[in-house]
């Protein structure tokens, strides 16, 4: 029953959404510049974009952060679970 027809061909393996360590936005310097007053940003609850612009020649990935408030979401089980689905 597991062997494919002409109906069913084989099924492909699931293509892997990663979050890998190249996009991970991890300077302290840079997190200052991204929550400062100076940065763009934009909201709609309960999600806020923040961003800076990048260098017009970099060659780097774009770097992301992903923070959960306390404050709206009680249970770390809630921020985990949000920060692995916006991960995903």
């Amino acid at each position: 029953m597991s062997e494919p027809t002409a109906n069913h061909p084989p099924a492909a393996a699931p293509r892997r959404y990663t979050f890998p360590k190249a996009e991970h936005l991890c300077r302290k310097k840079l997190i200052e510049q991204l929550f400062s007053k100076q940065s763009a940003s934009f909201g709609i609850y309960p999600l806020r974009l923040t961003w800076l612009p990048a260098p017009a020649r970099s060659s780097a990935p774009p770097q992301v952060l992903i923070t959960v408030s306390k404050r709206t979401f009680k249970r770390a089980v809630d921020r985990n679970r949000l920060k692995r689905l916006l991960r995903e």
